[in-house]
């Protein structure tokens, strides 16, 4: 791949995946991953940030992302505990499946892509 593409691929926003069926665990992974390759290692990102990109087109104005909270946190604790994402809540490491409040992801230190 070339720094050309490398450096529009990290501007652009994460696509959608799927086919606006019910997300899976896989493809959930895979927009966490995603999301923080693109920041980088000194940048964090939400989870809803997944769940945006994984939900299906709604143009009811109902935030369906919403829904898709719950597995995204599941998701993200399983890559937190597998050393691949990092977890912080107000600047603190922090486990996903603790109970409420928003939280932060990011690359784990010294890990590269997966």
């Amino acid at each position: 791949m070339t720094a050309r593409r490398e450096k529009a691929e990290a501007a652009a926003p994460p696509r959608p995946v799927g086919d606006g069926g019910a997300a899976d665990s896989a493809r959930i992974g895979a927009v966490l991953l995603d999301l923080a390759d693109r920041r980088g290692p000194e940048r964090s990102f939400c989870p809803s940030e997944a769940a945006r990109a994984v939900a299906p087109p709604n143009g009811a104005g109902d935030p369906a992302w919403r829904a898709l909270m719950p597995q995204v946190r599941a998701v993200a604790a399983r890559l937190v505990a597998e050393g691949r994402l990092a977890a912080a809540r107000r600047g603190r490491p922090f486990d996903p499946v603790d109970p409420g409040g928003p939280f932060r992801l990011s690359r784990s230190p010294g890990r590269g892509r997966d």
